[in-house]
């Protein structure tokens, strides 16, 4: 039998937890990140214990327990602040304003971000907004009080330094921007009644849920989706909104069966997606071949 060391153990658990949620298997994997947490805790590792907590908050979020989400999400901050890491510090102050977020307690959620944008203004001055995923939360923050316009602003610009590559890692983070950005322009069509005469709208929401399927964050892709089928929603292009609606709840199906095992419905359900992505993929070439 191999014993791993101690300090092993609660790197190996968190994994563990970490490839649980990776499978859709969410329920599993609460209990070895808790495991893992309060290993870290026992051994004063704050800076890896302010990571597990961060990552048991997230979880917690995807699985719709919000308080256990807002629990682990302020203690994350309370581990990063011990382990003097201002990344960490930072990042888990907008899992806090999150958390609060999708708690309802919006005064609340905007300290939270308020926080973190202090400490990401201290930690890269050439770079005084949150940007990437902790950016895309304050945006969707923004964007539900009605503030598209600040969220234009803030989006345009991380848009543009992400397309510079200045900080790594553009592929999520142009996606996260394109998503922002067509749901603030929309939300500003819907409010002076123009949405017909914004054709930018899709072209913004097109390359998010094209950017977020490139980059593979499973939940993120159905942010991309949702966001999508608001719009042909609001432009009368029911099929359109239908079409988005089915791809998302057949995503969220096939994450079901895997988490339940049950392998003759996740191949029904893989070979339902597919026969979708291939009509479609038909009706194009027999609309190409039309035009000849």
């Amino acid at each position: 039998m191999i014993r791993l060391k101690e300090d092993w153990k609660g790197f190996v658990l968190a994994y563990a937890g970490y490839d649980l949620r990776a499978l859709g298997r969410l329920v599993e994997a609460a209990q070895p990140m808790q495991v893992a947490l309060d290993g870290e805790v026992a051994q004063e590792r704050w800076k890896r214990a302010a990571q597990v907590a961060n990552n048991l908050s997230e979880l917690y979020l995807t699985i719709g327990d919000v308080m256990h989400a807002l629990a682990n999400a302020e203690q994350s901050v309370g581990f990063a602040d011990k382990s003097e890491d201002e990344f960490i510090q930072m990042v888990n102050r907008t899992k806090v304003g999150d958390s609060q977020h999708q708690a309802g307690n919006l005064a609340k959620a905007q300290t939270a971000f308020n926080e973190a944008e202090e400490i990401q203004k201290k930690r890269q001055p050439e770079y005084p907004l949150l940007y990437s995923l902790p950016g895309y939360l304050y945006c969707n923050l923004l964007l539900s009080q009605g503030n598209y316009t600040e969220v234009e602003r803030r989006a345009s610009q991380t848009l543009e330094w992400a397309k510079q590559q200045q900080y790594g890692g553009p592929l999520l983070d142009t996606a996260l921007n394109n998503l922002s950005l067509g749901r603030a322009h929309l939300l500003n069509a819907q409010q002076t009644s123009e949405v017909s005469k914004t054709p930018e709208v899709l072209r913004y929401l097109n390359r998010a849920a094209d950017g977020l399927r490139q980059a593979g964050v499973q939940e993120m892709i159905v942010h991309g989706l949702l966001a999508r089928a608001a719009y042909y929603r609001v432009t009368g292009d029911l099929n359109k909104t239908q079409k988005d609606l089915i791809i998302n709840n057949i995503i969220n199906e096939i994450e079901g069966a895997i988490k339940e095992r049950d392998k003759e419905a996740f191949v029904r359900l893989l070979q339902q997606f597919l026969t979708m992505k291939l009509t479609a993929k038909r009706r194009r070439y027999t609309h190409a071949v039309s035009g000849l």
